[in-house]
């Protein structure tokens, strides 16, 4: 450092500092920002000046059908975006109207539930009884199946030799510890099973 400076700074006296000031550059060049309506209007007579002495007119007007047909590109492609953003919206509230009506029939189905409780509460106990106590029947009436067996085979044998089911009912009922009427119906069944 010199002297002077050295002294300067010994008396408190810095240098100024720099004051940076926000210039707008003199030409346009590409990534320069227009911040202002003066701005672009300067702008682009300086390029315009620029491009006639630099360029014929042939390329400057295939330059701007080039930059027409970009800028309808970028407007399409921007239409169609919007579009799509429309449609997703338009999904995503179907989709929540889907999701209420979903919601609207499990309530229903859950007040159905609740108004229905005793109807429901009947089948299932209907259901268990058939499901316990069929087995109990099916035991009890183990004999009785066992004599059906027996009597149809004996039917199947001598049937042929009798004038009618209901003569065959009368004479052997008793044989298979079952009414007349039974053992009628057991033949009646078999008879059309097998036809």
């Amino acid at each position: 450092m010199s002297e002077n400076k050295k002294a300067q700074n010994a008396r408190g006296l810095s240098p100024s500092p720099l004051v940076i000031q926000d210039t707008q550059p003199a030409r346009w060049a590409p990534g320069v920002e227009v911040d202002s309506k003066e701005d672009y209007d300067r702008f682009t007579h300086q390029l315009a000046l620029e491009l006639l002495d630099e360029c014929t007119p042939v390329h400057i007007a295939v330059v701007a059908a080039q930059h027409m047909m970009f800028s309808d590109l970028l407007s399409r492609a921007l239409d169609e975006s919007r579009r799509a953003l429309d449609v997703s919206h338009r999904l995503n509230r179907a989709k929540a109207a889907v999701s209420d009506a979903k919601l609207e029939s499990y309530r229903e189905r859950l007040n159905d539930l609740r108004n229905n409780w005793n109807d429901y509460t009947d089948i299932a106990i209907d259901f268990y009884k058939k499901k316990t106590w069929g087995a109990v029947g099916k035991k009890r009436h183990a004999e009785t199946t066992k004599m059906k067996g027996i009597a149809l085979a004996q039917w199947n044998e001598h049937g042929a030799n009798v004038s009618s089911m209901s003569a065959f009912a009368r004479a052997r009922h008793k044989e298979f510890g079952v009414t007349e009427r039974t053992l009628y119906e057991w033949i009646r069944k078999h008879r059309n099973a097998k036809s």
